[in-house]
Order: C-alpha cells, then sequence, then structure tokens
C-alpha cells in the first residue's frame, strides 16, 4: 500500500572467528561480504560479526565481535577444547543474532544445526566458496537440508560434491558465480605485455599451479623450436 511502512530486512553476516573484517588482514570472504553488501545498504540493515578488526583497518560496514575472541584463541590451540570453540563463539553472540530476520553463514555448514539447537528461529543462509560438505554422508546432507532456507555455491563443482547425495539440500541449492567490478578490473592496454601469462590464485596444489608451470615449460619449448 502507498505511504506503508515496510520493516527494513537485518542481516547478520557470520564470518569464521578468525577472520578480520580487512582489505589488508581479512580474506575472500571478507572481501566478498563487503562487495556485495556495500550495493544492498539501502536495502537490508546489516550487521558483521567476526574476529576484532582495527578501526583504521576496517572495511566501512558495520562489525561487531565477540567479547570471548581471546578465550577462543587459546581453545583453538588447545586439542581437547578445540571442538568447543565454535560453540563458546556462538553462544557469546547469540543475544545479538536473535535480533536478525537472516543469518548469512561463510564456509561453516556445522553452524547451521549448532544454531537451530542453541534457539536461532530465523533464517539461515549458507554460502560456500570451499568444498565443505563433499565428505558430509547423504544422511547428515538429509538432516541439514530443513534446518536452513538456502545454500548458495559459487561453482557447479561445489554444488555436484553433494547434490547427488542429497537431492533434499540440492533442491535449496542455487549456483551464484563470483562477480568482478569492472570499474576496478578492466583491460589496460598500457600495462600489458606480449607472451605473458597470468595466474591469479592462491599457491595451493588444487589451483592447478603446477600443471600451468608444466604447461608453460613445454610451451616455452615449442616457441624456442619454432624461433619465436
Amino acid at each position: 500500500m502507498a505511504g506503508q511502512n515496510h520493516k527494513q530486512l537485518t542481516v547478520a553476516v557470520l564470518l569464521s572467528s578468525g577472520e578480520q573484517f580487512s582489505a589488508f588482514f581479512g580474506g575472500a570472504l571478507a572481501r566478498w561480504t563487503y562487495e556485495v553488501y556495500r550495493c544492498l545498504e539501502a536495502r537490508v540493515q546489516l550487521q558483521v560479526f567476526g574476529y576484532p578488526t582495527a578501526p583504521e583497518d576496517r572495511y566501512p560496514l558495520p562489525h561487531e565481535t565477540s567479547a570471548v575472541w581471546r578465550v577462543c584463541r587459546v581453545m583453538e590451540r588447545v586439542p581437547l577444547l578445540r571442538r568447543y570453540e565454535e560453540e563458546v563463539w556462538l553462544r557469546a553472540l547469540l543475544g545479538r543474532l536473535r535480533q536478525f530476520d537472516v543469518i548469512h553463514i561463510h564456509n561453516r555448514p556445522q553452524w547451521i544445526p549448532l544454531l537451530r539447537r542453541l534457539g536461532y528461529r530465523g533464517a539461515l543462509l549458507l554460502h560456500l566458496q570451499n568444498d565443505h560438505l563433499g565428505h558430509w554422508t547423504a544422511a547428515m546432507l538429509d538432516d541439514l537440508a530443513p534446518q536452513l532456507e538456502g545454500v548458495v555455491v559459487c561453482s557447479g563443482y561445489l554444488r555436484n560434491t553433494f547434490a547427488l547425495k542429497s537431492p533434499a539440500l540440492a533442491a535449496k541449492t542455487r549456483v551464484v558465480f563470483n562477480g568482478v567490478d569492472p570499474q576496478m578490473f578492466c583491460p589496460r592496454e598500457e600495462v600489458r605485455e606480449s607472451k605473458t601469462i597470468f595466474f591469479v590464485g592462491r599457491f595451493d596444489r588444487e589451483k592447478g599451479v603446477l600443471e600451468l608451470v608444466r604447461a608453460l615449460r613445454g610451451f616455452s619449448k615449442s616457441i624456442r623450436t619454432r624461433g619465436w
């Protein structure tokens, strides 16, 4: 109705308890959160929860941490206590989290049943940038499905790691590719160099760095043979 005030959707974003919300000291999840939610500030009321971050280093979005972060840092280094570190972290945040309509959880599927056991009744959205469900059994995936409203994955590959084992969870899963800011990343002729191959990513075996080096070595031999 015209003139009717609509309640703004409130969203809590949960980074892992150890990730700073910073372009300098944070990781890809912090960057994704900033780049996407800064475009949604007019549509949602946002609060990011994560590791303490100095104000001068922090992305310019609302950010909070838990008063127990020092305890959690100690717990994660002690084998017998490590398994309880995440529960302590979430319990400390629970009072604040209950105030939000949606909790957007990055890369921590195990937090879904934990939050439900702790009494959170709002919507839970799981967002995966890495394979955190491929090793789960079909029964575990089926148990997870009714506890959340949706799963977002950044590739079809990640969806396929669990989709065949749990049609129920697959039905709630959507592939949303990571985007790019064309204002920041665009072709610039003046910085292009001929005969240059770029690799963008972590130096991780799964990223194919070794295969790239091997291919480059073979390509270099071909260039020398042909006299390029």
